[in-house]
This record gives C-alpha cells, sequence and structure tokens, in this order.
C-alpha cells in the first residue's frame, strides 16, 4: 500500500486557515495526492519518529491530532518544559504506547492536519 498525503476539504483548508492564519495557509495549500514509497499501513520505529524534522515546535498539535490524551500531553510538558526534541520523542513513545496500530499513514494525515503538509510528503518518501 502505498502512502497518501490527503487532500484536505475546502472546510478542512478554511478552519486550518483561520487556525494558522491566511499567509500560512495559502502557502501550504495542499495539491493532488501524492503516491509515495512509504508502507502506510508499517508503523514507524521510535528511531524513525525520532529522525522526522521540524516535529520539535508542534510536537504538542500533533500529538492531539494523533490521539495521544491532553492530560499526556500536559505530563510531558510539564516534565520537560525547555526541550521539546525530549517532548517530541516522549510524544511518540505515548503515541506508540496508547494506540493499537501506529501508522505511517496517521502520522501524515496528523502532519497535513497540523498544516505541515511538506513534511508529510517528506515523511511518506523516506
Amino acid at each position: 500500500t502505498a502512502c497518501r498525503v490527503p487532500v484536505l476539504s475546502v472546510s478542512e483548508n478554511y478552519l486550518l486557515g483561520t487556525l494558522r492564519g491566511p499567509a500560512q495557509s495559502m502557502a501550504e495549500a495542499p495539491e493532488d495526492d501524492i503516491p509515495t514509497q512509504q508502507a502506510a499501513g508499517r508503523s514507524p520505529t521510535l528511531r524513525e519518529l525520532d529522525q522526522v524534522p521540524g516535529v520539535a515546535p508542534i510536537w504538542y498539535r500533533l500529538g492531539l491530532q494523533l490521539g495521544v490524551r491532553i492530560y499526556d500531553l500536559d505530563v510531558i510538558e510539564k516534565n520537560y518544559p525547555r526541550d521539546a526534541d525530549i517532548c517530541k520523542i516522549k510524544m511518540f513513545a505515548e503515541w506508540q504506547r496508547s494506540d493499537t496500530n501506529p501508522t505511517y499513514e496517521k502520522l501524515v494525515r496528523a502532519l497535513s492536519a497540523v498544516g505541515k503538509r511538506k513534511l508529510a510528503e517528506s515523511v511518506c518518501s523516506a
């Protein structure tokens, strides 16, 4: 199965545009689905997740999109208040622990949902 970066609907684009602001939403507007090489159903390892660039600044929002509980994200943030890289890996570890099937497909969808389409594309093509 090929990994695909999802195309957001008009309403999803509008919602993300209001959350991120018009300049950012226009710059990151999704294009067509892009077939990629990464197996969508495969679970990424923590080592692979740690290598995904650009996640540290958005780790909390990404965690929410991945279904990590707010309580768990708050605990991570409280325990590591000045280290976004550690927060990122702890969030990914919690996602893998709490999700019965953490896959690249879910990661790509979550990255797209937080406005990181190009990053989602790079994850798929890795």
